[in-house]
């Protein structure tokens, strides 16, 4: 890439507030201009901390809106998800309907992907890592190569920055002289949800214990997950072609201010 196309870039990635998220960040930072980290809100779930990494992601920069955040509710969006197929679901997926975890982390997708087809952005990342193979939206063999071909069709572009970096990703931060917040202090890690839903997600995986199961779990999985993918295409092909009359206009909210 040429430095006056690099110049003009601008990128989007999802936020957690995590060290994938971080270093998916900075290595974004060295071809964009500006990085749009783009983080999803569940109902009554923290953002102090998302808030602050931020800051500190433009203090290691030397830049006061290099990294510029932006955080969305995304509860309608899970519980469409998570209902819009109830029945059928839990007749032909069963337990995997509660594999809430996931499906807010798809509802974090949806709503970066129409942040993306809103502002031009061509170019983002998530902080998916191979290590982490029993999140369906992080393996290639359940979620991850679809979500790809999805911001394919939409024209942008998904890299996956973190995802060989394993048990090295602190060293591989500290290699870019950036050090965490959680380095110094306290800055929570876990996903922008409930803490009843993230007590849940922990049972459910003791309960489906993928590692004794791998390939089951995945083929279990693809299916349920291709087929919410499949929702989300939809309701964003829709978006393209009328962004306020659509049937999902009304589940994609506002930014939350303050």
């Amino acid at each position: 890439m040429s430095a006056s196309a690099s110049a003009s870039l601008s990128a989007a990635v999802l936020f957690s507030g995590g060290p994938a998220a971080a270093f998916a960040a900075i290595r974004l930072a060295e071809r964009a201009d500006r990085v749009h980290l783009l983080a999803g809100l569940r109902a009554g779930a923290p953002s102090q901390g998302l808030i602050d990494e931020a800051a500190w992601l433009n203090h290691w920069a030397g830049e006061k809106e290099k990294f510029v955040l932006h955080r969305f509710p995304i509860e309608a969006l899970v519980r469409h998800l998570s209902s819009e197929r109830r029945w059928s679901d839990l007749l032909r997926h069963r337990s995997l309907t509660l594999a809430l975890d996931d499906l807010t982390a798809l509802a974090c997708h949806w709503r970066a992907l129409a942040f993306c087809l809103d502002h031009g952005v061509v170019l983002a990342a998530d902080g998916a890592r191979r290590v982490a193979w029993d999140r369906a939206l992080q393996n290639p063999a359940i979620g991850l190569r679809r979500l790809e071909a999805l911001y394919a069709e939409l024209g942008v572009r998904l890299e996956h920055p973190a995802f060989e970096e394993d048990d090295s990703l602190k060293r591989a931060l500290h290699a870019l002289r950036y050090y965490r917040l959680k380095d110094k202090r306290l800055v929570e890690d876990k996903p922008l949800a409930p803490e009843p839903e993230r007590a849940l997600a922990r049972a459910w995986r003791r309960v489906m214990r993928p590692e004794k199961r791998r390939e089951t779990f995945e083929r279990r999985m693809a299916a349920f997950f291709g087929e919410k993918i499949a929702v989300v295409a939809r309701a964003l092909q829709a978006r393209r072609k009328d962004p306020a009359g659509n049937p999902w206009a009304k589940l994609l909210e506002d930014e939350a201010k303050g």
